[in-house]
């Protein structure tokens, strides 16, 4: 399983790096830049968790939200727009992009899903059954989340990472991280586009 788990992990970043380039030379400079890295990693990252699952490296469990996960997920992702707000705005770290459809798509619903999916269910879960030091098992996930956001790094994909991660190791519910993702993304596009 180690292997699997490696092979998987480390493959990501070359897959990605393919999709890139075969979606510059099929697309050109026709999209918006985002548009088609965005495009590029949700394709990457879903044949990543195809093979991954393929390799019986992730299952997926029932989807059910109570209210309680509801709530928090709701309130975190509010916390977490509130310090983005902050962090883009009044440290003059704010560009406004132009509305896109594609890119609405993709940002509202299929990257929540693939970017979750891969590191809580991929990652996490994987590092956890490998009895893995439990600061790397929570690391790990937050560093991948942070990274595939280049070149927009800033601290709050780093929050963003944290609290996903954290809210996912205690309560292994990967609706409620999508959930949660899927807000703070609306949240922010909304805001974009007013």
């Amino acid at each position: 399983m180690l292997r699997k788990l490696l092979l998987v992990t480390f493959l990501f970043p070359f897959v990605i790096i393919l999709f890139i380039v075969a979606t510059t030379l099929f697309f050109g400079k026709s999209l918006y830049i985002d548009d088609y890295l965005i495009f590029s990693i949700i394709l990457a990252s879903t044949l990543v968790i195809a093979f991954s699952y393929k390799l019986k490296l992730i299952k997926f469990d029932t989807f059910k939200l109570n209210l309680r996960e509801f709530i928090v997920a709701f309130l975190a992702s509010g916390l977490l727009f509130f310090i983005f707000y902050i962090q883009r705005v009044h440290f003059g770290q704010y560009t406004k992009e132009p509305f896109s459809l594609l890119s609405s798509i993709m940002t509202f619903v299929l990257i929540p899903v693939v970017e979750e999916i891969f590191n809580k269910k991929v990652i996490l879960d994987n590092l956890e059954k490998l009895k893995v030091n439990k600061f790397l098992v929570i690391s790990l996930p937050i560093f991948y989340f942070t990274v595939l956001h280049y070149p927009h790094i800033l601290f709050i994909h780093f929050l963003v990472g944290i609290t996903t991660t954290i809210i996912y190791y205690k309560n292994r519910n990967i609706l409620q991280v999508i959930l949660i993702h899927a807000i703070y993304n609306f949240s922010i596009a909304i805001y974009n586009y007013l």
